[in-house]
């Protein structure tokens, strides 16, 4: 009764098993990630859009301060939107290293032993990169509401 012997097709099979579940779940964060992030591009660019269609089809008196402002409001929320996706995406791409190497913990080797003592390199900018990805969403958002109400009263 001693040390747990594990063949290699078996180790084969837990290491593409845990490959399978990294990648269904990074192409499922990938896909969360696009879907939120081009909502907040047709917020921010169907706002810009809507505002030149008011100005070019209306005859109300516009101040030109405060919509100048407007677009610049929704235009920074249309970068933020860009930056924040571009860092969700790296995110998700080191969360799918860092699922890949946990899965190397589940096979008996002195060299993936010695791999799993360095530590995951990722993780550190993987939380920056989140950090950034969250930011670009509270920033896309605030534009967009901040540049709606600047240019309600620009138009109004």
């Amino acid at each position: 009764m001693g040390e747990l012997v594990v063949s290699e097709t078996e180790a084969d099979k837990v290491t593409k098993k845990f490959a399978d579940a990294a990648a269904d779940k990074s192409k499922y964060a990938q896909e969360l990630i696009v879907s939120g992030f081009k909502s907040l591009f047709l917020a921010n660019g169907g706002a810009i859009l809507a505002l030149l269609t008011v100005l070019g089809n209306s005859e109300a008196s516009v101040e030109v301060g405060p919509l100048s402002w407007s677009f610049g409001c929704l235009s920074v929320g249309l970068t933020a939107a860009m930056i924040g996706q571009w860092c969700a995406a790296y995110q998700a791409s080191n969360g799918s290293i860092s699922l890949w190497l946990e899965s190397l913990k589940a096979l008996p080797s002195s060299d993936l032993n010695e791999l799993q003592s360095l530590g995951n390199p990722y993780d550190q900018r993987s939380k920056f990169f989140g950090l950034g990805a969250k930011t670009g969403v509270v920033l896309s958002l605030a534009s967009f509401i901040t540049g709606i109400f600047v240019a309600l009263d620009a138009v109004v």
